[in-house]
């Protein structure tokens, strides 16, 4: 009976990891809702199209960002929002 307990303990401890480990990266991609400049720019800095997005969270950021990347895909993917705040860069 005590090695079932153990064993309990243990699955629980690790699903609470895995569930510790797969917030974290949430936390930390969190976007500030509003609109946003999406831009893909060539492998010589050039813009080469620049569309608007309307953000409300990480997820609908990340549709313009992927869209642009399939678009051009040897682009440098950059999301600045109007309002000020952290740019989203991403290497297509």
């Amino acid at each position: 009976m005590a090695q079932a307990t153990i064993h309990s303990v243990s699955w629980l401890g690790t699903c609470m990891v895995l569930a510790l480990a797969a917030a974290a990266p949430a936390a930390c991609a969190t976007v500030q809702p509003g609109l946003y400049d999406v831009t893909a720019y060539d492998a010589h800095g050039k813009a080469v199209r620049s569309i608007q997005a309307v953000v409300t969270d990480s997820r609908s950021l990340s549709v313009p960002m992927n869209a642009l990347c399939i678009t051009y895909p040897r682009s440098r993917v950059v999301a600045q929002p109007r309002q000020g705040g952290r740019t989203r860069e991403r290497q297509c």
